[in-house]
C-alpha cells in the first residue's frame, strides 16, 4: 500500500494573502486568506510557492521587496520540513547532479514502491521545480520523481552551485532532448552523451561570458538583437536576466547550426519558454543559486 505524500502546516503572517490556480503572480486569483489562517501543504516550488493540500491553488510563501524578504505564510508545522533543497533558487528550477555511485531511480510517484521508469547514471544533471516534505523532487523537462537523500545511503543527488549566469530552463531542455531520443530514454544516456552535453554548457557559457562583455553587459545590444539571442523585453530587466537569456539564445543557435554529431546528439532541440514556473518579481536581478543565497525553507 502507498502511502499518501506528507503534508505540513502554514500559517499566513501578512494581513491578506493571494492563492492563485498556478504558481504565478498573474495566475488566476482563486481566494484570499487572512492572517492567523493555517493551511496544509503538499509540495513547494523552488522558488517558495506552496500548493495547498486540500484546495486547489497555490500561494506564495515569501515575496522580494527591494533588498528585503518579506514573508507571507510561515511553515509552523511541529515536524521537519524534509525539504531536500533548502535554498531559494530565483530560477524556479533547480539543477542537480547524480552523486550515488550506482545511479538513482526515476519512479513515477514520490514513493520508493511505485515503479521506476528509468535509472540516472552517476554524473548525470536532473532538473527538478517542485519538491515534497520527504526529501522527493518532481522533475522539470520529464515525467517522474526522483529522491535527493536517504538516511540509509546518505546523499543521492547534489545541486549544483555557482550556475547563476546559465539560464536551468534552457539546459533542462538541452538534457531531455538527449534524453527523447529512441531508446535512451529506458536505456539511459551513455557516458559519452553526458561528457558531451557538459562540453555544450561549458562552450556556451565562456561564448555568453565573452559577448556579454563585448556588448558592455547589455548596453550595446544591436548584435544580440540581430542574432535573435535575446529580445527587446529581455533588455529591460536587469543584467543576470540578460546573461542568462544569452545564454539560452546561444545554447539555441549552437544546437541548431552545430555539427553532425550534435545534431544526432539533440535532434530537434527546442527552448520552451516561458517556463512553468518563472521567477518572481525581483527574482530575476539575484545573480544565482550560490552559498550565500538565503535559506527560505522554514
Amino acid at each position: 500500500k502507498v502511502s499518501p505524500p506528507p503534508q505540513r502546516i502554514y500559517e499566513v503572517v501578512v494581513q491578506i494573502a493571494t492563492v492563485r490556480a498556478e504558481p504565478r503572480t498573474d495566475a488566476k486569483l482563486k481566494m484570499k486568506k487572512s492572517r492567523g489562517a493555517r493551511f496544509f501543504v503538499s509540495e513547494v516550488s523552488m522558488n517558495g510557492w506552496l500548493r495547498l493540500a486540500s484546495e486547489d491553488g497555490w500561494m506564495m510563501s515569501h515575496e522580494r521587496k527591494g533588498d528585503e524578504i518579506v514573508e507571507i505564510a510561515q511553515f509552523v508545522d511541529t515536524k521537519d520540513s524534509m525539504l531536500a533543497v533548502t535554498r531559494h533558487q530565483p530560477q524556479g528550477i533547480c539543477c542537480l547532479e547524480v552523486v550515488f555511485a550506482s545511479g538513482v531511480p526515476v519512479r513515477s510517484a514520490p514513493n520508493r514502491r511505485s515503479p521506476t521508469l528509468t535509472t540516472r547514471r552517476r554524473g548525470e544533471y536532473v532538473f527538478a521545480h517542485m519538491q515534497n516534505f520527504d526529501g522527493w523532487m518532481r522533475l522539470a523537462g520529464e515525467e517522474g520523481w526522483m529522491m535527493a537523500w536517504t538516511q540509509e545511503w546518505g546523499e543521492l543527488l547534489r545541486p549544483r552551485r555557482g550556475v547563476g549566469g546559465i539560464d536551468l530552463w534552457a539546459l533542462s531542455d538541452m538534457w531531455a532532448c538527449a534524453r527523447q531520443r529512441p531508446g535512451v530514454f529506458a536505456a539511459g544516456l551513455s557516458m559519452k552523451d553526458i561528457e558531451e552535453l557538459k562540453e555544450v554548457e561549458k562552450h556556451t557559457i565562456a561564448d555568453a561570458e565573452a559577448l556579454f562583455e563585448k556588448s558592455e553587459r547589455g548596453r550595446k545590444s544591436e548584435e544580440l538583437l540581430e542574432r535573435q539571442l535575446i529580445s527587446k523585453q529581455d533588455l529591460e530587466c536587469g543584467e543576470a536576466w540578460i546573461q542568462r537569456r544569452l545564454f539560452a539564445g546561444l545554447l539555441v543557435d549552437t544546437i541548431r547550426n552545430g555539427d553532425t554529431w550534435l545534431q544526432e546528439l539533440l535532434p530537434g532541440f527546442r527552448h520552451q519558454w516561458p517556463p512553468i514556473v518563472p521567477p518572481i518579481k525581483g527574482d530575476e536581478e539575484i545573480e544565482g543559486q550560490d552559498d550565500e543565497e538565503e535559506d527560505w525553507s522554514n
